[in-house]
């Protein structure tokens, strides 16, 4: 029996990071995840003049004295992390600098940014993109509206919820399809961070309203950061493979849509519970699956990867929809999950936005796994090589982009 305190959720403590930016008030988070993501914000927050002190799991961010822009140009370069490039263009394309330059890895700059830099502009901003370095000029004027092309994918989306709360009165984010968009629940989440500073979100067709006002503004924000249920899936997995039991204290302040993953899993036949804040898998009362499962995932793709190797080791065959972003995550994860499957000497097809798993029933080979440097899948195949030691993976240590201490079993 293992029980674990998840560490806080790396969404959630970034996007308070970036608040930080925009508003001057006192921050304290306790259950800290200081993973790579979450270091190179606070080391941006520096050289912007933010002060904060880490003490074991909190992380404290005091008001400025005073927050100015003081230097007349800026360079910020980003080197593994892509980000943090969503959350700061938008705070650097409207701050008071006469020039910004950003300087981009090679990887990051394949990183699509271009709806937000157009996004940014039509607002009043002055952002010229290159392949690796962003120039940002003097801004003209900041408009109340923006306009945001996010068919397919609304990551920017949050970034501009964020900065939008620096503007009094409401402003408005129109948005392409924003009913049919990828990855919904993660603006839910958003919207509840936006709720600890008493800004109210509006959603209605096409249109994200953002109201700020300065009455009822907060002097300080605490949050007990809610566990990464992104991480908490793999041990949901872990316990699924081994059938061992595995307990995860949880609390649900703010919407991550990770957390329902242990519905997906009651769809193999796996009773799960929560019982006094406590989430677990009754690995005793497993039964056998069905024999066909179809799951969509479009609420929570960063999973995708997860499942498919669970549903591969399950005996039945799953087929999973909703994976029309996973060619542009950190890799290329439909082509890393068929080559894996692949090398585990596993049947696995794509098409049509469907990816299907067979059922795989022997004991797999000795084989090298491929992480193609993406923590999904090295959290995943961390979780196999428990059951089957004979597997070899390559390039674990992506996973400290997002949990750094993640092998503990």
């Amino acid at each position: 029996m293992a029980e674990f305190n998840v560490r806080g959720s790396k969404s959630i403590i970034t996007k308070l990071i970036c608040m930080s930016l925009y508003h001057n008030i006192d921050f304290t988070i306790t259950n800290m995840n200081f993973c790579n993501d979450v270091m190179e914000m606070l080391e941006f927050l520096e050289t912007v003049g933010k002060h904060y002190v880490i003490k074991e799991d909190k992380l404290e961010i005091s008001k400025a004295k005073p927050f100015t822009l003081v230097m007349s140009n800026y360079h910020l370069i980003i080197k593994n992390i892509g980000n943090i490039l969503g959350f700061v263009l938008p705070f650097l394309a409207f701050a008071d600098y006469k020039f910004v330059d950003i300087t981009l890895d090679n990887t990051i700059s394949e990183l699509s940014i271009q709806p937000l830099v157009e996004c940014l502009n039509k607002a009043g901003a002055n952002i010229i993109l290159e392949k690796n370095t962003i120039h940002i000029k003097k801004h003209t004027h900041v408009n109340n509206i923006f306009n945001v092309d996010i068919a397919e994918s609304c990551k920017y989306l949050p970034s501009l919820m964020m900065f939008a709360t620096t503007r009094i009165g409401v402003t408005r984010i129109v948005v392409n399809n924003l009913n049919k968009i990828v990855s919904q629940s993660y603006v839910k989440m958003t919207e509840d961070i936006l709720k600890l500073f008493s800004i109210q979100i509006r959603v209605a067709a096409n249109e994200v309203y953002v109201v700020t006002s300065n009455k009822n503004k907060v002097e300080n924000v605490f949050l007990a950061c809610d566990p990464d249920y992104s991480t908490a899936a793999s041990f949901w997995f872990y316990s699924y493979l081994m059938r061992k039991p595995v307990f995860i204290k949880t609390i649900t302040y703010i919407h991550q849509p990770d957390f329902y993953f242990y519905d997906i899993i009651k769809r193999f036949n796996v009773p799960c519970s929560i019982k006094n804040g406590i989430m677990s898998i009754e690995v005793e009362n497993i039964r056998k699956p069905p024999e066909f499962i179809s799951v969509d995932m479009k609420t929570m793709p960063e999973q995708i990867i997860t499942l498919a190797f669970m549903a591969l080791f399950s005996g039945k065959k799953v087929v999973i929809t909703g994976c029309k972003t996973l060619t542009r995550k950190e890799s290329n994860r439909i082509s890393g999950i068929l080559v894996n499957i692949d090398i585990l000497g596993g049947q696995a097809k794509f098409a049509n936005d469907e990816l299907t798993i067979f059922p795989f029933e022997k004991e797999p080979e000795s084989c090298l796994l491929n992480t193609f440097y993406d923590h999904r899948f090295a959290m995943t195949f961390l979780v196999l090589q428990q059951k089957y030691k004979n597997l070899q993976i390559d390039n674990i240590d992506c996973i400290n982009k997002v949990y750094p201490d993640f092998n503990i079993f």
